[in-house]
Protein backbone atom coordinates (compact mmCIF):
# COMPACT_ATOMS: atom_id res chain seq x y z
CA UNK A 1 0.00 0.00 0.00
CA UNK A 2 2.65 2.74 0.71
CA UNK A 3 4.63 1.65 -2.70
CA UNK A 4 1.22 1.87 -4.29
CA UNK A 5 0.38 5.79 -2.64
CA UNK A 6 3.37 7.59 -2.72
CA UNK A 7 5.22 5.88 -5.78
CA UNK A 8 8.72 4.45 -3.57
CA UNK A 9 9.31 2.33 -0.82
CA UNK A 10 9.40 2.85 2.55
CA UNK A 11 12.80 4.11 3.66
CA UNK A 12 12.41 3.48 7.57
CA UNK A 13 10.50 1.20 9.56
CA UNK A 14 8.45 4.27 10.97
CA UNK A 15 6.75 4.65 7.63
CA UNK A 16 5.43 1.39 8.23
CA UNK A 17 3.79 2.37 11.74
CA UNK A 18 -0.21 1.65 11.46
CA UNK A 19 -2.37 4.55 12.09
CA UNK A 20 -2.87 5.81 15.90
CA UNK A 21 -6.14 4.96 17.37
CA UNK A 22 -7.66 8.65 17.52
CA UNK A 23 -7.40 8.85 13.41
CA UNK A 24 -9.90 5.26 13.25
CA UNK A 25 -12.19 6.80 15.59
CA UNK A 26 -12.46 10.01 13.25
CA UNK A 27 -12.78 7.49 10.41
CA UNK A 28 -15.84 6.13 11.93
CA UNK A 29 -17.35 9.52 13.56
CA UNK A 30 -16.92 10.90 8.99
CA UNK A 31 -18.72 7.48 8.17
CA UNK A 32 -21.81 8.26 10.99
CA UNK A 33 -21.69 11.77 9.73
CA UNK A 34 -22.10 10.82 5.59
CA UNK A 35 -24.67 8.07 6.73
CA UNK A 36 -26.74 11.05 8.70
CA UNK A 37 -26.63 13.26 5.75
CA UNK A 38 -27.59 10.88 3.29
CA UNK A 39 -30.59 9.88 5.51
CA UNK A 40 -34.04 9.82 3.08
CA UNK A 41 -36.48 12.76 4.53
CA UNK A 42 -40.04 12.01 4.09
CA UNK A 43 -42.38 14.78 3.60
CA UNK A 44 -46.21 14.58 4.63
CA UNK A 45 -49.23 16.01 3.10
CA UNK A 46 -50.12 19.46 4.16
CA UNK A 47 -46.60 19.84 4.99
CA UNK A 48 -44.43 22.95 4.56
CA UNK A 49 -41.39 22.69 1.96
CA UNK A 50 -38.84 24.94 0.42
CA UNK A 51 -38.66 24.41 -3.35
CA UNK A 52 -35.17 24.31 -5.50
CA UNK A 53 -34.99 24.68 -9.14
CA UNK A 54 -31.91 24.33 -11.22
CA UNK A 55 -31.54 26.42 -13.96
CA UNK A 56 -32.48 24.01 -16.58
CA UNK A 57 -36.26 24.15 -15.16
CA UNK A 58 -36.42 27.97 -16.28
CA UNK A 59 -37.67 29.00 -19.89
CA UNK A 60 -34.88 29.82 -22.27
CA UNK A 61 -33.69 33.37 -21.90
CA UNK A 62 -35.33 34.31 -18.40
CA UNK A 63 -32.74 32.54 -16.28
CA UNK A 64 -30.21 35.20 -14.61
CA UNK A 65 -27.52 34.64 -11.98
CA UNK A 66 -28.91 36.33 -9.16
CA UNK A 67 -32.19 35.02 -9.58
CA UNK A 68 -33.92 33.62 -6.46
CA UNK A 69 -33.09 29.49 -6.68
CA UNK A 70 -35.70 28.55 -3.75
CA UNK A 71 -39.36 29.33 -3.62
CA UNK A 72 -41.16 29.02 -0.70
CA UNK A 73 -42.49 28.15 1.18
CA UNK A 74 -44.76 25.78 -0.66
CA UNK A 75 -47.58 23.43 0.94
CA UNK A 76 -47.43 19.81 -0.08
CA UNK A 77 -50.69 18.93 -2.08
CA UNK A 78 -50.52 15.08 -2.32
CA UNK A 79 -47.59 12.66 -1.83
CA UNK A 80 -47.15 10.10 -4.79
CA UNK A 81 -44.18 7.99 -3.69
CA UNK A 82 -42.00 7.53 -0.67
CA UNK A 83 -38.83 8.40 -2.07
Amino acid sequence: PFEAAYGQKPQRVLDLVSLPQEARASDDCEAFADHICRRVKEFEEAGMVLLYLRKEKYPKRTYHKLKARKFGPGKVLKKICSN
